[in-house]
């Protein structure tokens, strides 16, 4: 249905080495045989999912996986959980290179630890590919936390050195994804509602704005809208009615580039 109403469509595996997932299994804090066995079953869905998609054209994306981590959303990774993170990314892209079909080059969403910028800068190897130029850089922005998810945290954005942190960073991912020859795919951010929609309104606009006019390499972005419509959700759909919600409206405005009333 999304693809015949001409969207693109990204297939990932979500959240199966996710913080606090139950039977997580996609551990990158494994070693050795352990490890071996999770790099196979890697391969195995993986495999399956791009044999059923082989014949599915270019609009359809697959993105390997979603914010692998340690299991500590705040912790840094040791160099095994680095390596590893960047070995699941070279299996995922030669597996799905493997299935044929209009796989040999449909575009690939590969990420660095936990999807983090400074992570990723910082151990992140970008996978030998048999297809030139058909791979994307994901990483994901919710700073500062306090502002963004933290629900007992501030509910106000937008100091100068606020807009500068977010530049710097956007500049930087971009600088390094432009070193080595590959967009970008924000593929998560959001501001949870704190009844500060005016707040939240201007964050979407600046990301976009510094995404948008950055010179070093392609950035596309992707607001994240859990469905959640109440205090604390992130929703821009209300999913029970299939309307656009009155806040949501706000923000769609600013990520579309209409910035915030005091801006």
């Amino acid at each position: 249905a999304a693809l015949d109403a001409g969207l693109y469509v990204i297939v990932n595996i979500h959240n199966d080495g996710g913080n606090g997932v139950e039977g997580m299994w996609l551990d990158i804090t494994k070693t050795g045989d352990e490890f071996d066995n999770v790099q196979k079953k890697f391969s195995g869905v993986w495999s399956s999912i791009a044999n059923t998609f082989a014949d599915y054209d270019q609009k359809l994306i697959f993105e390997g996986f979603n914010e692998l981590n340690n299991g500590n959303y705040n912790a840094d990774p040791n160099p095994n959980e680095t390596a590893n993170v960047n070995s699941l990314n070279a299996k995922f892209v030669e597996t799905v290179r493997n299935a044929g079909g209009k796989n040999i080059d449909r575009v690939l969403i590969v990420s660095g630890y936990n999807a983090n910028i400074n992570n990723t800068i910082e151990g992140f190897v970008k996978p030998n590919d048999t297809s030139t130029d058909r791979l994307m850089l994901s990483v994901h922005f919710y700073d500062p936390y306090d502002f963004t998810l933290n629900e007992n945290g501030t509910s106000s954005w937008g100091t100068e050195s606020e807009k500068s942190y977010l530049q710097n960073q956007i500049s930087e991912i971009a600088e390094f994804s432009s070193d080595e020859t590959m967009p970008i795919f924000i593929g998560e951010y959001g501001a949870a509602d704190k009844n500060n929609t005016s707040a939240r309104a201007d964050y979407y606009y600046w990301l976009n704005y510094y995404a948008d006019s950055n010179t070093d390499t392609k950035i596309v972005t992707a607001c994240w809208d859990n469905g959640d419509i109440n205090q604390n959700g992130l929703a821009l759909f209300d999913r029970t009615t299939n309307t656009v919600t009155p806040t949501g409206s706000t923000l769609i405005s600013a990520i579309m580039g209409n910035p915030v009333a005091s801006n």
